[in-house]
């Protein structure tokens, strides 16, 4: 039994590492994320009206990092510098239509992650932000119900590991609670 399950082993490996090497995605699994106006409006809707121009200038603006055409149907309103009014920049292109043409999913890069944990590091510590987490959720003190209003916040529908739990019951503010479920980036898996 034990020499099938190594020889199972030594044929898997080898597949993996041979179909690696003929350029083939077998090992790998991209899993498409939030594009730049779905990663916006998630975190608009968890931290509220002021957070809008950090994240604004972070996230709607830079949509070349996030991915997603600002106007996946082709209905673009062109400005030229001077001769037109962007009238809303959250739905129209704010570069003169280069980034209608961006692909719907992009792969995160190092830039895009740690502009995503600064954001979410600004939004935890400023209080305005972080009130409005705490009230829409109608969390006040740290305790294992709170704490998994917080997590479902971010991942709805699951439940936080006792683990997880116990650790954040641990701590002695929401700041660093509310900052690391923002910085965890898998909760923009679609």
């Amino acid at each position: 039994m034990l020499a099938k399950n190594k020889f199972a082993l030594l044929w898997t490996a080898v597949f993996c590492l041979s179909a690696n090497a003929l350029g083939s995605d077998v090992i790998k699994r991209n899993r498409p994320k939030m594009d730049h106006e779905s990663v916006y409006y998630f975190l608009v809707k968890q931290f509220g009206p002021a957070s809008q121009a950090l994240l604004k200038k972070n996230f709607l603006m830079r949509p070349n990092l996030w991915g997603g055409p600002c106007d996946p149907y082709g209905q673009v309103f062109l400005t030229k510098k001077g001769q037109g009014v962007l009238v809303d920049e959250e739905t129209e292109c704010p570069d003169e239509g280069m980034s209608s043409k961006l692909d719907f999913y992009v792969e995160r890069d190092t830039l895009a992650i740690l502009i995503l944990d600064k954001t979410c590091e600004k939004l935890g510590q400023d209080e305005e932000t972080l009130r409005y987490f705490l009230q829409a959720k109608s969390i006040s003190e740290i305790n294992s119900e709170s704490v998994t209003q917080a997590y479902q916040a971010f991942f709805p529908n699951t439940v936080p590991s006792a683990a997880w739990t116990q650790q954040a019951m641990g701590q002695k503010s929401w700041a660093p609670i509310v900052t690391g479920l923002c910085r965890t980036p898998t909760w923009q898996f679609l």
